[in-house]
């Protein structure tokens, strides 16, 4: 192999490297994206609580605490389906 086609094939393999780097960043950020997101959602939904528990409104605060409970239920509850 001549030494032009050597660096024809060690540049590919450089692009090829680069264009995985460039996707795994890619999928980093959307993850990132979504975190925020959901991390941004879930402390208005506390603020909401907060205020509501603040103001005496336990309806409103009980609510929520089943919405959380809920969500808990379908999102992370293990597959034993225990959890206490």
């Amino acid at each position: 192999m001549s030494q032009a086609e050597q660096l024809q094939q060690e540049l590919a393999e450089m692009q090829e490297s680069m264009q995985r780097m460039d996707d795994r960043y890619n999928q980093l950020s959307l993850a990132l994206h979504h975190l925020t997101q959901a991390s941004n959602l879930l402390c208005a939904q506390i603020a909401v609580m907060c205020e509501a528990h603040m103001a005496g409104d336990n309806t409103l605060v009980m609510r929520q605490v089943e919405q959380f409970t809920q969500a808990y239920r379908a999102n992370l509850k293990p597959a034993d389906g225990r959890t206490h």
